[in-house]
């Protein structure tokens, strides 16, 4: 006979459908028979609605009742569903307050005339009473079922999304955010970054109410596209529209040590600075920066050795050409002699351009020959 089980998660409106006096007294009817039933929050039961139950006469007509009690507190979250297998039963359900007074009567039937449903919020700590009738007369009796559930709150409803959303940049680490703020029940905004063809990551939320916000901690010379959703409780709204700033380019000197390589474009002027970081779960897991290893001793100014579990066995050569003449680039040449994980970046130090290699953990690396880097010739 039941149609569908109605969950809090669906009901979405506290809506409640006008009918006529004649059907729902404004106030409880004294019934000696049948006497009421209990049911409790969050369960369901079968009765059987007859001729001569509970009886209410309006203009000539007469109507039958059944009765059910349930206890609830003020602030919860109540509804209140009932069907019958026979379409002409019209079932009408309505809830009254401990008070006896008429609190809510059900929708203008949930899926058909074989169902009700009556949803809201209680106002009152007490025994709540719920009827059940027939908007037709009722001859010999019809069976019907009856549930009533309970929440402590209603389930949330999205914010509304933001809108007009964009993207500025501040600084070679920095963009700021704009955006318009259509929600008003709020908690709060996320954000979400990605890179190139990555994928989005949420990198953290902002208070309610909030139109703006600065990311930093960004990598100089770097496209980045952002979206913005409000947030309430568990519920999301949907996403704003995307909107991509680049940083500024770092155009700071490179400076040697232990762990960063200079390489040269011409004599001495070091524009391409070279850092590699490696991790393995080998050797029961390990990582740290590569260790550089220059050449220039040798007369080797464009190219350098890295190291990374042992200065006697260097694991990587780079090197940087000028591929000006040929496509108007710098080519970047590696190649690895290690299957470990790392992640090789090249800084132009000249225009703050920025390019990161990687290579997967447990991969023998591959030699890489990029004559289309995007280190642009000046």
């Amino acid at each position: 006979m039941r149609k569908a089980l109605i969950g809090l998660a669906c009901l979405i409106t506290t809506q409640t459908a006008l009918v006529s006096a004649q059907v729902v007294p404004t106030t409880k009817p004294t019934c000696l028979f049948p006497a009421s039933r209990t049911i409790a929050c969050n369960q369901s039961n079968t009765g059987t609605l007859e001729f001569n139950d509970c009886n209410y006469s309006s203009n000539f007509q007469s109507y039958d009742y059944d009765f059910w009690t349930f206890t609830g507190g003020a602030g919860s979250y109540v509804a209140i569903y009932a069907e019958t297998s026979d379409s002409f039963f019209n079932p009408r359900v309505a809830a009254y307050g401990p008070d006896g007074s008429l609190a809510g009567v059900g929708k203008d039937h949930l899926f058909d005339s074989s169902t009700d449903l009556l949803t809201g919020v209680l106002n009152a700590n007490g025994t709540w009473t719920v009827m059940i009738t027939s908007e037709n007369p009722i001859i010999g009796s019809k069976e019907y079922y009856l549930e009533v559930q309970c929440s402590a709150v209603p389930p949330p409803q999205p914010p509304a999304s933001p809108t007009q959303l964009a993207a500025s940049t501040r600084s070679s680490t920095s963009i700021e955010l704009s955006w318009q703020d259509n929600a008003s029940n709020e908690d709060e905004y996320r954000i979400e970054v990605k890179t190139g063809e990555s994928l989005f990551v949420d990198i953290g939320g902002v208070p309610t109410n909030t139109t703006s916000v600065n990311v930093t901690q960004l990598v100089p010379g770097t496209s980045y596209t952002f979206r913005v959703r409000a947030r309430r409780s568990s519920a999301y709204s949907s996403y704003s529209n995307e909107a991509t700033a680049t940083t500024t380019p770092e155009t700071a000197a490179c400076v040697s040590s232990e762990t960063v390589l200079c390489l040269d474009d011409t004599p001495g002027d070091k524009r391409f600075e070279v850092r590699v970081s490696y991790q393995t779960s080998q050797g029961g897991g390990l990582s740290g920066s590569g260790r550089a290893i220059p050449l220039s001793s040798l007369g080797v100014s464009q190219g350098g050795l890295f190291w990374f579990f042992s200065a006697s066995n260097p694991e990587l050569l780079v090197k940087v050409l000028n591929g000006c003449g040929s496509g108007g680039r710098y080519w970047v040449f590696f190649s690895a002699g290690t299957n470990v994980g790392f992640s090789l970046t090249v800084r132009d130090a000249h225009t703050g351009i920025v390019k990161t290699y990687t290579n997967p953990d447990r991969t023998p690396a591959a030699p890489v020959q990029d004559t289309n880097s995007p280190f642009v010739c000046d």
